[in-house]
């Protein structure tokens, strides 16, 4: 039978207030209507003006539970249409983080099996917003090895599910084969899977960084290897937010790329030698892009289009969409300046996930 039209919804959001307590307190078998309704402050028979059962204000109060989740989650989603090679990774470290935030703020104070349906409903809602991301992924052309349903099913209860039921330091101390079980299902080479993924560097990073560099001096005009090791160093000890990014293969950064968030210009990209073609370029450079507000105008410094040396990186720019702006010079170097206005998407033909 409908519910009648509802006519204090104040009202029914202090009973679910009041349900909430109750089923947090004392589970669902513990938690009668007549108790929900004294906690409320009301008669037993203003319930069912609201509600049908018990069945159905558990469903609510989960509702109401999850509904600041889903809009994180949905959030996520958005930006992996401009993040892509992130989308996965943000998705399960924002679970993992507010894993972690429920286990502090709720310990033994909620009854077990509120916390089972929690962790059950959890791996429901996660599940679409998953299949979204592969949905998207695939376009760009990642070849999960299966139904994507299929693969959304098992991204969402094996990893999802993972974070849920184990503790926080095992999550982390096993991160990397998490990452690569992650990896296998979307299709990746386990051994390959990282050179897909930017992330943040590190101190750890830095040595590796500089080598990259100064192996390829030559494409950085007035490039000085102490002076640029210096810099990496102190930009990656002192940033407030981060504006280096790496891909490692095997713990060994073999790309990188450095942004000024306040300059609103890239600063920095090299990758590898022996790592060229991989589409490693790419993905730091569409990465980066990510960090700004679509409208932005966002520059970048390079030869000249007749100098042989700015070639590839001339190439790389304009393949996302960067446009030749003002001529310069750097360090008494013939240099151009290209811009690109940043676009509400994944700028560019990126062909390769």
């Amino acid at each position: 039978m409908a519910r009648k039209a509802v006519g204090n919804q104040g009202k029914q959001e202090e009973i679910i207030a009041a349900a909430r307590a109750c089923f947090f307190e004392k589970g669902y078998d513990g938690t009668t209507i007549r108790s929900i309704m004294k906690r409320a402050g009301a008669e037993v028979g203003l319930f069912y003006y609201y509600f049908d059962s018990k069945d159905a204000i558990f469903d609510q109060v989960l509702d109401s539970f999850f509904a600041g989740y889903q809009i994180q989650f949905a959030k996520i989603v958005r930006r992996t249409y401009r993040d892509p090679y992130r989308g996965m990774t943000s998705f399960f470290d924002y679970m993992r983080k507010e894993t972690e935030a429920f286990r502090r703020r709720y310990g033994n104070q909620m009854h077990w099996t509120v916390r089972m349906a929690i962790r059950e409903r959890t791996l429901t809602i996660i599940a679409p917003y998953i299949r979204e991301t592969l949905d998207f992924l695939v376009t760009l052309g990642a070849k999960p090895p299966m139904n994507l349903e299929v693969a959304s099913i098992l991204l969402a209860h094996g990893i999802g599910s993972t974070l849920l039921h184990e503790d926080s330091d095992w999550a982390k101390t096993n991160g990397a084969d998490i990452r690569k079980a992650s990896n296998l299902i979307m299709g990746l080479d386990p051994e390959r899977g990282n050179i897909m993924l930017p992330d943040w560097a590190t101190q750890q990073d830095a040595a590796a960084i500089t080598a990259l560099a100064a192996c390829q001096k030559q494409y950085f005009p007035g490039f000085d290897e102490k002076e640029f090791a210096d810099q990496i160093e102190r930009r990656i000890e002192l940033q407030v937010q981060p504006e280096i990014l790496v891909i490692r293969h095997k713990g060994q950064a073999v790309g990188c790329i450095a942004f000024s968030r306040e300059q609103r210009e890239i600063e920095f990209l090299a990758v590898s030698p022996q790592w060229k073609r991989q589409g490693i370029g790419d993905r730091l450079l569409v990465t980066a892009i990510s960090e700004f507000e679509v409208g932005t105008l966002l520059s970048v410094v390079t030869y000249r289009e007749e100098d042989e040396h700015g070639t590839a990186a001339r190439t790389l720019y304009q393949k996302v969409g960067f446009e030749p702006g003002e001529l310069l010079e750097v360090c008494g170097y013939p240099c151009q300046k290209l811009i690109l206005n940043v676009p509400d998407g994944v700028p560019g033909i990126m062909k390769n996930v």
